[in-house]
């Protein structure tokens, strides 16, 4: 692959844009180190808190990097994740256990 153009994005995210000869065709790729992002949600997992804040008025359930989030979109036909009513959708992806690595939290969201 012959890369045209590679630029950093919004929230870590690479986009590699490339022309692959052999079959005549354009790829554009996006690619994001998630490594810090997932070792924190793995040590948060865990801390016994249970995503709960000290007041427990707030509880911080998932860190998702947007590469991921990207994913999960495209999986569900291209439908906003973030938007309050597709709440219900998000919850589904984030309880599949492909997905666990992105919650904060142990068991169900």
């Amino acid at each position: 692959m012959i890369i045209l153009d590679k630029q950093k994005q919004a929230g870590g995210v690479t986009q590699t844009i490339g022309y692959e000869e052999s079959g005549d065709k354009l790829i554009i790729a996006h690619t994001q180190d998630c490594t810090a992002i997932i070792n924190a949600n793995k040590i948060k997992q865990k801390d016994g808190t249970n995503g709960y804040s000290k007041s427990r008025e707030i509880r911080h359930v998932a860190t998702i990097p947007a590469i991921w989030l990207i994913d999960m979109m495209n999986k569900h036909g291209g439908v906003n994740l973030l938007k309050k009513e597709n709440g219900k959708l998000l919850r589904k992806c984030l309880n599949d256990p492909d997905y666990s690595f992105l919650k904060t939290i142990p068991g169900k969201v």
